[in-house]
């Protein structure tokens, strides 16, 4: 596992995927693990930062079978700085539906974003080589057979099969591939929709969606 807190707020948690499971292991060799980790905003690039950046803890630990505590294999603390000045901007377009759902404690609320079947946002073009990363979730809810594309700048980047439970695209790009436009057109496409109250029947809405967006990361 991953895990990263700042002061008393956690970041992330994420489980790595190993190459073979621990009892597999043997002595004397080495196994890597590769994998993109994304910090979630948390600092507000209009307000005064320490020079060297907001402090945050990252850790990578295991918790073996049977034992009621973790073992921390590594530790560090990291100092982030807010994104710069010349992070592409990522507007969301046609297609897209923000869910509000009753939170856990009374009066509050947590939104949602959800695609329809055709969603569709605006990426500043960087100019540059730059990485795009989509997290998501299809609900168990979803009809079986679901597809998605993915299209970005009229090319389409990835066709896949989507089951239910939790997604994530990364894809590395050059700055050819990008093309020469000012702006990037990203669409995100799926072949089958369920309605929002067959998801959540409080809500009595019948919009048709297709999955859930968590993130998108471009840069």
């Amino acid at each position: 596992m991953a895990r990263a807190t700042a002061g008393n707020r956690a970041l992330f948690e994420e489980r790595l995927s190993l190459p073979l499971p621990l009892s597999k292991w043997q002595p004397n060799r080495v196994y890597e693990v590769e994998k993109l980790l994304y910090f979630p905003p948390f600092i507000d690039r209009f307000s005064p930062q320490p020079a060297p950046g907001k402090a945050v803890n990252f850790s990578l630990y295991f918790e073996p079978s049977g034992a009621k505590d973790t073992v921390v294999v590594y530790r560090r603390q990291l100092k982030l700085s807010p994104s710069p000045a010349d992070t592409p901007d990522i507007v969301f377009l046609d297609g897209w539906v923000v869910i509000k759902r009753p939170g856990k404690k009374a009066g509050d609320w947590q939104s949602e974003r959800w695609a329809g079947q055709q969603a569709f946002c605006w990426l500043k073009n960087p100019g540059r080589a730059a990485t795009l990363m989509l997290r998501g979730s299809l609900p168990v809810e979803a009809p079986p057979g679901l597809t998605m594309v993915i299209t970005l700048a009229d090319r389409v980047l990835e066709e896949f099969a989507l089951p239910p439970g939790n997604f994530e695209k990364i894809y590395q790009l050059t700055a050819s591939g990008l093309g020469q436009k000012d702006g990037l057109e990203l669409i995100l496409k799926v072949n089958k929709t369920v309605k929002i109250n067959e998801i959540y029947p409080e809500l009595k809405d019948q919009e048709q969606v297709g999955f859930r967006l968590e993130t998108i990361y471009f840069r």
